[in-house]
């Protein structure tokens, strides 16, 4: 069994692609130019996703910036995505916020200032967030005791 990754919000015309392999041997990167010719996005959830991942202060923020109303972004995303906008927005500060940590410059922040850096209220709240979303803390990311490869993949955030 193998998974695939998708956009979030991507659907995908299923009967179509099952239809397209189940006659034929395939391999997995024909499988995945398959995915993606059977999937499409709404260029309506981009548009919010890229926004939302933007460093907006708040949902009604993006919603203002987007022009329309906050409960028309919630019910696009819900609709959409099966989740708020709040989700996407702290899902994307979380991965931008490990990037921080991982990046090799010169003389690496401090855990506090990455903290500071990214709106969180402190260095702890950070912590919490990692173990939340990532289920790792920001030392031992930065440690590099996890592989964690996705977070420089393109995706969300």
């Amino acid at each position: 069994m193998k998974g695939y990754r998708l956009k979030p919000g991507a659907r995908i015309d299923g009967e179509r692609l099952l239809a397209s392999v189940q006659s034929q041997q395939y391999e997995d990167e024909d499988f995945c130019d398959r995915i993606n010719s059977f999937s499409f996005l709404s260029c309506s959830v981009v548009e919010a996703l890229d926004c939302l991942a933007c460093d907006m202060a708040s949902v009604a923020c993006a919603a203002i910036e987007l022009g329309v109303s906050q409960r028309n972004l919630q019910r696009l995303l819900l609709r959409e995505t099966g989740r708020p906008p709040s989700y996407w927005m702290l899902l994307a500060r979380v991965r931008q916020t490990a990037r921080s940590v991982l990046e090799p410059i010169p003389q690496p922040l401090s855990l506090a200032e990455i903290a500071l850096m990214h709106g969180y209220a402190d260095q702890p709240h950070m912590s919490r967030e990692f173990k939340r979303w990532l289920n790792i803390s920001p030392s031992k990311l930065r440690r590099g005791c996890e592989p964690f490869v996705q977070l420089n993949e393109r995706g969300y955030g």
